[in-house]
C-alpha cells in the first residue's frame, strides 16, 4: 500500500464516520470525490472505496456513503494515532 492509498483511505473513512453524526447520517459519494480531487484520480477512489466496502468498514446504496460500526471504530483509532504521532 503506498502513502496515497493510505491517505485516500484515511479521508474516506473518516469523512464518511464523521457524516455519522450529522442530519443525513452520511456522504454522497461524488460530494466525497470531489473533495478528493486534487489527491486522487476517479480510478484510485473507486479501487480504495471497493477495498473499504469489502472489508466492512463503508457501506454505500445509491451512491450514498455511510461507516459501519466497524468503519467508526477505525476512524477512531486512526484519528487518535495522528493525534499522537502530531507531538
Amino acid at each position: 500500500m503506498t502513502r496515497q492509498d493510505v491517505i485516500v483511505l484515511v479521508a474516506i473513512l473518516t469523512t464518511c464516520a464523521d457524516a455519522q453524526r450529522t442530519p443525513m447520517g452520511g456522504v454522497p459519494s461524488g460530494h466525497l470525490y470531489a473533495a478528493l480531487m486534487s489527491t486522487t484520480d476517479l480510478n484510485h477512489y473507486h479501487t480504495i472505496l471497493s477495498t473499504l466496502k469489502s472489508a466492512g468498514f463503508v457501506e454505500e446504496r445509491g451512491h450514498f456513503l455511510r461507516a459501519t460500526e466497524k468503519g467508526i471504530a477505525l476512524a477512531k483509532e486512526l484519528e487518535e494515532e495522528l493525534e499522537r504521532s502530531k507531538v
